[in-house]
């Protein structure tokens, strides 16, 4: 079976959350790891090139996880689930489960924030480099680069439980992630999935996942520029604005890497996967040579 069609989570954290992950490629202790892991209320089916590219199985052990509250992994029933603590020690199960030790750390959108809760409860030992997509290193920076049309999409999946409309708004939401010219490569059976994944969430776990989950990026705007990384983003973006990340990046991270991406909008990795890929082979060779 397809490492990123199995059904079970399978990884047990800390507080007793099963969490779903797959792995595929190289062993991670012969070889690199990425961890890839999926933003707000989406699946690691959003990996499928990434996992499918033989010439990244090759060089690399791929490791993705569906964080707490998306997918196929179990949401948590009390306020205090939701926590950096928590995130932080699903990554550290994560990592251990697969006896990955230096991983590069692969966020899309909002997952990019996870480096934050990594480096707030000490886990960087765990990261070899940072690659970010799309996204920004901690939560509280996204409002200040999304685009205003954003809301739009974003708040009915905050706020509506049931409805003619409900469907409608997460069908778009999916949609504004892939530039238009592109959406027609991406297949009815994997966008189905795709909203599929989210429709299936209920509304409060999906606004749980954001709003309780609070973060003290002090120490990762601390120790972050000490580690390599690279930010890839699209040039057709209408979700958040290129430049405006660039500038926040070029703030907190100094000698972060910065790769646009022509043609390709807010799932850059999968619109134009070989570009993408390109770019992370280069960087993770660059960091371990």
């Amino acid at each position: 079976m397809f490492a990123l069609d199995t059904h079970s989570p399978q990884i047990l954290s800390v507080d007793g959350l099963k969490i779903w992950a797959a792995q595929a490629g190289r062993s991670p202790t012969e070889a690199p790891t990425i961890v890839f892991i999926p933003g707000f209320a989406s699946s690691s089916l959003l990996f499928d090139h990434q996992f499918r590219d033989e010439e990244l199985l090759s060089k690399y052990c791929l490791i993705t996880y569906e964080p707490r509250g998306q997918g196929r992994s179990e949401a948590p029933t009390d306020d205090a689930q939701w926590s950096s603590l928590r995130f932080a020690q699903d990554f550290e199960a994560v990592c251990h489960h697969y006896g990955a030790s230096k991983v590069f750390v692969a966020g899309w959108s909002a997952a990019c924030a996870m480096s934050s809760d990594i480096f707030e409860h000490n886990l960087q030992h765990l990261v070899a480099g940072l690659i970010y997509l799309a996204g920004m290193p901690y939560l509280e920076l996204l409002g200040p680069v999304n685009l205003p049309t954003v809301a739009k999409y974003y708040h009915p999946l905050m706020g509506a439980t049931t409805g003619d409309t409900h469907g409608s708004a997460i069908s778009d939401f999916v949609d504004i992630c892939v530039w238009k010219p592109n959406r027609a490569n991406m297949s009815y059976t994997f966008r189905s999935a795709l909203v599929g994944t989210i429709a299936s969430t209920p509304t409060t776990t999906r606004t749980k996942s954001m709003r309780e989950h609070h973060q003290d990026p002090t120490n990762l705007l601390k120790e972050a520029p000490n580690f390599a990384s690279i930010f890839i983003v699209g040039d057709e973006e209408e979700v958040v604005t290129p430049d405006g990340m660039i500038s926040k990046y070029k703030e907190i991270l100094p000698d972060v890497q910065v790769v646009r991406v022509p043609g390709a909008g807010h799932t850059v990795f999968w619109e134009r996967p070989v570009e993408t890929k390109k770019a992370i082979v280069d960087f993770i060779e660059r960091v371990t040579n």
